[in-house]
């Protein structure tokens, strides 16, 4: 990783702001990755501090506690350290990140859809499997199982991957699984490559992005994009019926608690005309600011002509 670091000034210096613009992003997930392993263990630690003092052991116990909390106390600031020192070299690059990814994803871009769910398949097979319990919604309208799904601004993504896991490969995944980072920013990748055919073939994608609320003053693709791959990026309606299309299949996404009469919203792919809930379907539930993964659906009655076929 310092070698990699170290390359960062010289790519940048040379104006190959695409490669740096690859290399920070691998850091970035590294240094996050990181700190989110480290907070976890320095949690558990914390938890057990207090069943330590709880039972009142001897003060040796409590002392070589201290200073393993310590040691990841420094761990944690020294991973901090590295990413606040490399926020310059990220902002040299940020100007640029939007028209790189067009070129990125555009003609060239390796990854398909096909080849997405291939490759997603194989590494959700891999991946630890839940051990956390899964939840149940259950209201007037539906009864279903969901997955929970860590909340750091990207819920409907990862939400998404975890049905996508379920269906694909049978594994639930945890609710916050390890390498999930790469695969979120590799679909927001797949993603951007499918905004730029569509543009293409349609010039009413564009007038949509710009009209997304959450967007702010995004005018342009380029600008799209390079908010659009944040990590803290929530997801839209824009978003969903790109991935409807993207999968080819549509994507629900149910309310836990309906508001204003209104229980489901479905985005379609293309012209498809949908009245039904499929197993194949991709669903989500919508909670209070969070998306979390419909697993099973026991049973539905969204609306008079809107069934469930399972």
């Amino acid at each position: 990783m310092d070698s990699l670091l170290a390359d960062i000034p010289s790519v940048l210096r040379s104006g190959y702001f695409e490669i740096a613009g690859g290399l920070l992003q691998v850091f970035l997930i590294s240094v996050f990755t990181t700190l989110i392993r480290l907070q976890k263990e320095y949690n558990t630690l914390e938890s057990e501090k207090d069943e330590l003092l709880a039972q009142q052991l001897s003060g040796k116990h409590i002392k070589n506690f201290d200073v393993l909390v310590a040691s990841f106390d420094s761990a944690i600031q020294n991973a901090q350290a590295a990413l606040d020192s490399h926020k310059e070299e990220f902002r040299s690059c940020a100007p640029n990140l939007g028209k790189n990814i067009i070129k990125v994803t555009g003609d060239g871009f390796s990854d398909t859809v096909d080849k997405f769910i291939a490759d997603f398949t194989r590494a959700a097979r891999g991946m630890t499997r839940r051990s956390e319990d899964l939840q149940m919604v259950h209201n007037d309208t539906f009864i279903a199982s969901y997955a929970t799904v860590h909340g750091d601004g990207a819920c409907f993504f990862r939400s998404i991957l975890t049905v996508l896991a379920y269906q694909l490969s049978g594994v639930v995944l945890p609710y916050d699984p390890e390498g999930i980072h790469e695969w979120i920013i590799r679909l927001k990748l797949l993603m951007c490559a499918h905004i730029q055919m569509a543009v293409k073939g349609n010039p009413q994608f564009e007038i949509d992005f710009k009209l997304i609320p959450e967007n702010g003053t995004v005018r342009t693709l380029a600008e799209y994009f390079v908010k659009f791959i944040d990590p803290t990026y929530h997801g839209t309606d824009f978003d969903g019926k790109i991935l409807a299309n993207m999968f080819g299949k549509p994507i629900h996404v149910i309310q836990e608690t309906p508001k204003y009469g209104q229980t489901h919203e479905t985005f379609r792919p293309g012209r498809a005309v949908v009245n039904a809930i499929a197993k194949d379907h991709i669903k989500l539930l919508q909670q209070p600011n969070h998306y979390v993964a419909i697993v099973e659906v026991f049973h539905c009655l969204l609306s008079p002509t809107y069934a469930c076929e399972y």
